[in-house]
């Protein structure tokens, strides 16, 4: 049977633990990439948390060493140690990712044995293989609320061939009845393509094979 690798939370003394390494792509930029030898080994953007002037400088003390891992180059989503939640290879860049901050939830430190591990939590990432279930869907989508309110709406397409993916605004309102956006006016933007509009009924994109979108919207 088929399956797809994902990316859980273990104890550090789980052997299955040290699986992590660094590659370099240029001089200033690094991922950390799992070292097992999959076809499509997922792999985290590297980058040391900037320092801003002002309070946030107490923090350079308290994580020294430590690093943010971003689900993409360029897009300030970092991985958070929540034990909650696995999540597959396919799906990097929603579910256990959230705007890049100053949370000792995103401060990550790589050892020499291959550990990834953070401090909050105590616990280390690794990737596992697991097992497709029977007869699933080849899509998948991913919703959540921000702090000023906006929608982020994420879909993911596991097919071996371009697929069209639609929301309809009706169902974001069954998962969030406290908005009350029903036959309200939503303007969406796509992170990748840059795509923009207003919407009062549909989102919808065309998602290329074992692609993903990321919509953001503000309804009113």
């Amino acid at each position: 049977m088929l399956g797809k690798q994902a990316l859980g939370l273990t104890t550090c003394k789980d052997a299955k633990a040290n699986g992590w390494s660094t590659k370099a792509l240029d001089q200033d930029l690094e991922q950390v990439c799992w070292r097992e030898k999959l076809e499509e080994p997922p792999c985290l953007y590297k980058r040391k948390p900037l320092l801003a002037s002002g309070v946030e400088m107490i923090y350079k003390q308290q994580y020294q060493g430590t690093l943010h891992l971003l689900a993409s180059d360029g897009m300030e989503l970092c991985l958070d140690a929540s034990p909650r939640k696995r999540l597959t290879s396919k799906e990097f860049g929603g579910g256990s990712f959230s705007h890049c901050k100053w949370d000792a939830n995103q401060m990550w430190e790589l050892n020499a044995n291959g550990s990834l591990i953070n401090s909050y939590s105590g616990l280390c990432a690794t990737v596992d293989l697991v097992k497709d279930d029977a007869g699933s869907s080849e899509i998948r989508s991913w919703i959540a609320t921000g702090r000023r309110g906006e929608i982020y709406l994420a879909f993911f397409n596991l097919n071996s061939e371009k697929t069209v993916i639609s929301a309809n605004l009706a169902d974001i309102t069954k998962v969030f009845p406290w908005k009350n956006i029903k036959g309200a006016s939503c303007k969406y933007h796509e992170i990748w393509s840059g795509e923009s509009g207003v919407t009062e009924e549909l989102i919808s994109i065309a998602v290329e094979k074992h692609g993903c979108s990321l919509f953001v919207l503000t309804c009113v």
